[in-house]
């Protein structure tokens, strides 16, 4: 092992130009335990590349490269990369120098290959370039290389490869056995590329089922997972999985018999639900009002003015309604409206179909009629001109005898109801109090009255009354 130590590793920083793709080297693992996406290739080769080797003859010159991945979250971070040999139950370290050191497994005496350098998304090395390991005494032997580096980022976590690169080198006098094919990777696909879903009940979490395919045409499939952001979330060629809203990368991994893996990855992207539409805001200005019918004819002018607005949209449309009809459009509107009370709904529509209804009642007070007689009176007869006499004594409420026409037509008429008739107009010197029973029935004509033409016509407007 000291020609080991001594010749082989001077060569570990030749030229020679790291193939683009090498055989992964596992799942990579970590000191901790913690999960990682780091990744780790290597392998043995003696055609530059074309294919990689598991057993070597002693005397046939080989490389021996490797590569790695660092986490996305590491790389532009400062850190060390190692090589680390096992031969045997002895294990050796690679320094700068490219000498491999006997290794006690104590982390603080651990060298690296490369120290404080700026991580790259790849970094690739050239371990042994050219060289056959029987010059090295280690026909009949089987070494195992691993790969790992640490960063500044996680100070005393060691990211390294979960599988090493495994070199069997035959004995020297062994037959000589033809060389084995390189192993092939499997192949992975997830069916229907990259999808979308829709957030079906608002909550965090959608549920997405995939369906992975898994084939090694050199081999057997030994195992398929499913990873989210680096971790097993489940395994096997289907699962259905958990997750939130917005774009999610989802690998399927598939591992052969000879520990080679390949991934798919597809993006799921869970559209979040739409937020809920808020209503419009709607009012009516004054709200409850009353007003008069100005000329006593039904259909009353009534202006109305409202007020519309929408927090998380634009208005698109208000209407005024009564009784469920459209009557007016805008914020504001002059309804004619019968005397009494009208229920009025203002009704504003936002650009999401949104609505919101002010209602208020408007209430029309009819004009206070008039008594015939007294629109008579108002208008024809100017001064008192009849005054009640009393049939039989009996103070305020004594039966009255009006004459109409004639003496001979009689008509009966209390006189307390016929003064209340008299004095809503505030004529009630029009008739006078009864007076005593020696004064006899009837009405006269008060003296010194020149209305006598429209005598007939007030006393029947009185008693229609």
């Amino acid at each position: 092992m000291r020609y080991l130590q001594t010749v082989i590793f001077s060569l570990a920083f030749s030229t020679l130009s790291v193939a683009e793709v090498l055989p992964e080297l596992g799942e990579a693992l970590t000191v901790s335990g913690i999960p990682t996406t780091a990744q780790f290739f290597g392998g043995v080769t003696s055609n530059g590349g074309a294919s990689y080797l598991n057993t070597v003859n002693p005397d046939k010159p080989i490389d021996i490269v490797g590569s790695w991945h660092p986490e996305v979250t590491h790389v532009t971070t400062v850190g060390n990369f190692y090589v680390v040999v096992q031969l045997d139950e002895n294990y050796y370290f690679q320094n700068e120098k490219g000498q491999f050191q006997e290794w006690d497994l104590d982390f603080k005496t651990l060298q690296a290959v490369r120290q404080e350098i700026t991580l790259a998304s790849v970094e690739q090395i050239v371990i042994i370039e050219d060289f056959a390991l029987g010059l090295a005494g280690l026909s009949g032997k089987t070494l195992f290389v691993f790969l790992a580096y640490e960063t500044a980022n996680v100070p005393g976590e060691l990211f390294y490869s979960g599988t090493p690169i495994a070199i069997s080198v035959n004995s020297s006098d062994s037959e000589q056995s033809p060389a084995q094919p390189p192993n092939l990777s499997p192949s992975a696909s997830i069916s229907g590329g990259n999808q979308s879903a829709s957030d079906s009940d608002g909550s965090s979490g959608e549920l997405v089922s995939l369906s992975g395919s898994a084939s090694d045409s050199d081999g057997s499939v030994s195992s398929t997972q499913w990873l989210v952001g680096g971790s097993v979330v489940a395994t096997g060629t289907s699962a259905t999985l958990s997750l939130p809203d917005g774009p999610t990368v989802v690998t399927f991994r598939v591992t052969d018999n000879d520990g080679a893996t390949a991934d798919a990855t597809v993006t799921i992207a869970v559209a979040a639900p739409a937020a809920s539409n808020l209503t419009p805001s709607a009012s009516i200005s004054g709200g409850n009002q009353s007003v008069s019918d100005t000329d006593g004819v039904s259909g009353e002018p009534v202006s109305l003015s409202g007020s519309a607005s929408d927090s998380d949209g634009s208005v698109i449309s208000t209407q005024w309604l009564i009784d469920s009809s459209v009557v007016a459009t805008g914020t504001s509107a002059t309804l004619s409206l019968p005397d009494g009370s009208t229920a009025v709904t203002f009704r504003v529509t936002d650009n999401d179909g949104g609505t919101t209804d002010a209602t208020a009642t408007i209430t029309v007070e009819a004009a206070i009629s008039v008594p015939n007689s007294m629109k008579i009176y108002t208008e024809s007869i100017s001064s008192q001109i009849v005054q009640a006499r009393c049939v039989n004594c009996h103070g305020g409420i004594s039966a009255l005898t009006l004459v109409r026409n004639n003496v001979a037509d009689y008509i009966n008429k209390n006189y307390n109801s016929m003064k209340d008739y008299i004095e809503q107009g505030g004529s009630n010197s029009l008739l006078s109090k009864p007076q005593g029973i020696n004064h006899g029935g009837g009405v006269q004509l008060q003296a010194g009255s020149t209305d006598l033409n429209n005598l007939e016509s007030f006393i029947t407007a009185i008693v229609s009354e």
